[in-house]
Parts: C-alpha cells; sequence; structure tokens
C-alpha cells in the first residue's frame, strides 16, 4: 500500500498534464526528473518481486491454459479445434511423468 502511494505521489508530482507552469516538473532540473521517472517504471515490479514465492506460482501455474483448452475441445461439438494431447499443459505434464526427475514433479 505504501509503494502504491508513493508512486500515485510521485505521477503526480511530475505529470506535466496541467498544462500550467506551476507543476513541481518545471522547478527540477532535467536529470532529477528523469531519475524520478525511472524510479517510478522501475518500481512498478517492486511488488511482484516482494511477493516473489507468490508471484512465481502464479507464473507457473497452468490449470488456467488446461481448463481453457479442454472446454474449447469439449464446447466444439462434433468439429474438435484440436485434441487435448495436443496442448501446452499436457505435453508438459507427459514430459514431467516421463522423464521422471524430481525436481519437476514439485
Amino acid at each position: 500500500m505504501q509503494l502504491y502511494m508513493v508512486r500515485t505521489m510521485l505521477e503526480s508530482l511530475i505529470a506535466d498534464k496541467s498544462g500550467s507552469k506551476k507543476t513541481l516538473r518545471s522547478s527540477l532540473e532535467g536529470p532529477t526528473i528523469l531519475d524520478i521517472e525511472k524510479f517510478h517504471r522501475e518500481s512498478f515490479f517492486y511488488t511482484h518481486l516482494i511477493n516473489f514465492s507468490e508471484t512465481l506460482q502464479q507464473c507457473c501455474d497452468l490449470s488456467q491454459l488446461w481448463f481453457r483448452e479442454f472446454f474449447l475441445e469439449l464446447t466444439m461439438g462434433r468439429r474438435i479445434q484440436f485434441p487435448i494431447e495436443m496442448s501446452m499443459p499436457w505435453i508438459l505434464t507427459d514430459h514431467i511423468l516421463e522423464t521422471k526427475e524430481a525436481s519437476m514433479m514439485e
């Protein structure tokens, strides 16, 4: 929440949308504005880095792909667009089970 507030305040301080000369942006030097903008861009990812284990779990979760492809196969009725065996989650799961590598099974 604090990071969100800092980012919001920085954005409003350096915003050049008002068109008036009384913005903080007009009283800052060029390199300072660039540093603030750089921090603002990079700080977007801080929340993901702080919650790294949760972010990693979300990145590795393939369940959405599985259910979408499976649902697509079921809803097409007589015309199957592609078999479930050709879906990426199926291929990855099959690879993990066939290689029997312990680190992949976790």
